[in-house]
């Protein structure tokens, strides 16, 4: 669990604007959930569910999801592209949350990730000078639910395919023509050129 959260933390890189774009907004839905979830079972003491919890995060929604998804954009977008600038954006707030939601199981690690925050006031306070995340409402944007189960599929066919070989050896072609509501909510990750 360590590693994994020490690797995600690595991804993460601040930007001063926030882009609104469909990433950002599944973004705040999906770290939304995970804070309800990790912040009442703080509440009730029951430290063994938020481990889970922030490694179930981790593991299938950021990592195996989200920067499996967004490294290509990250890494070979131009630096000031809408799309690079969104991924950044969309980092830097679950770098923040995931930060200040893992500290008071994982000390010195969310310590040290705040010791070298690229934004100074953070970096000179420190994790545990901070205060808990605020939860706005509006990043509880149940409509994203949806999306979840149509992607997971997608994800879990094209590993199926790919698991045996680099997956950069294939081209892939996703097709939903004969479901048009899984088509609709596919077409809504679809980023536009």
């Amino acid at each position: 669990m360590y590693m994994a959260l020490r690797i995600t933390h690595s991804f993460s890189v601040i930007v001063e604007k926030h882009i609104e774009i469909l990433s950002w907004r599944s973004s705040r839905f999906l770290t939304y959930n995970f804070h309800l979830k990790v912040t009442s079972q703080y509440e009730a003491l029951q430290y063994n569910h938020v481990c889970s919890q922030i490694l179930n995060f981790v593991v299938n929604e950021a990592s195996s999801l989200y920067f499996q998804a967004v490294k290509d954009r990250l890494y070979c977008d131009a630096s000031n592209s809408l799309t690079r600038r969104s991924c950044q954006t969309v980092l830097s707030h679950t770098l923040d949350v995931l930060a200040r939601l893992t500290a008071p199981v994982l000390p010195h690690l969310c310590e040290e990730v705040f010791l070298h925050h690229p934004e100074r006031k953070c970096a000179q306070a420190g994790v545990f000078r901070q205060k808990w995340p605020p939860l706005p409402n509006e990043w509880d944007q149940k409509h994203f639910e949806e999306l979840r189960e149509p992607l997971w599929k997608v994800r879990d066919a094209v590993n199926k395919v790919t698991s045996s070989s680099n997956s950069k050896q294939h081209d892939i072609i996703i097709s939903a023509r004969e479901n048009a509501q899984q088509y609709n909510l596919l077409h809504k990750l679809q980023v536009e050129k």
